[in-house]
């Protein structure tokens, strides 16, 4: 733990520490010490991705994209969920933002970020069935909203895809206010024209959106 720990907070961390950081929040444990190891280490990945200070950014694309694996996989554990991803959303969610609307940004590190956002939308829809809350918290608008934000000019098929998974969990679990919301933003004639210019499961996955809207 120590060890992780220590090159994770190196200035320009090593790709391979969160390489393995991604491989090791997949697996459950029963020790108390690993498990709360495991849980300062993944607050660390999540402040070298929210922190845009000079001195704490992680600027290496190979690093932020394994960074984003690695928190998108932590969802594989609701420990780590409930533990810290959700208490840190909005600022992930932010930065999550930030990557995909980047121009900058390379095509490897949108996809990672893109799966992150999925698992985030996938958890909520499944906490709100749950509870049987039909409300769309703030988080939940910021990120409907972001992921639809010029999606027509996305170049990349698979973070296309993937930004079109997240809008429709939301859709799905909060038809009628998530609907009314796209349709007042305008986002709904944006899907309903990309769909047109995109191909394969992008496309056929804008129309059903635009489908559930109108439903």
């Amino acid at each position: 733990r120590q060890s992780l720990h220590y090159f994770l907070n190196q200035d320009q961390p090593s790709t391979f520490a969160f390489m393995l950081m991604r491989l090791i929040v997949l697996h459950k444990s029963s020790s108390v010490a690993r498990n709360a190891g495991v849980m300062e280490c993944l607050e660390l990945v999540s402040a070298r991705l929210t922190d845009d200070s000079s001195a704490a950014k992680l600027s290496s694309a190979p690093a932020r994209t394994m960074a984003w694996c690695v928190l998108s996989n932590s969802f594989a554990q609701s420990s780590l969920v409930e533990g810290m991803l959700m208490k840190k959303k909005d600022d992930l969610i932010d930065a999550a933002l930030r990557d995909l609307s980047s121009s900058s940004a390379r095509k490897e590190v949108k996809q990672s970020v893109t799966a992150f956002l999925y698992n985030l939308s996938l958890y909520h829809s499944k906490q709100s069935n749950v509870s049987g809350n039909d409300e769309l918290p703030d988080y939940a608008i910021a990120l409907l909203c972001g992921v639809l934000e010029s999606i027509e000019n996305e170049t990349c098929e698979t973070s296309m895809f993937r930004r079109l998974l997240v809008a429709a969990a939301f859709v799905r679990c909060h038809n009628e206010i998530a609907g009314s919301l796209l349709v007042d933003l305008g986002y709904h004639e944006v899907l309903k024209n990309s769909s047109s210019q995109l191909g394969g499961k992008s496309s056929q996955l804008a129309q059903e959106i635009v489908s559930m809207i109108s439903s």
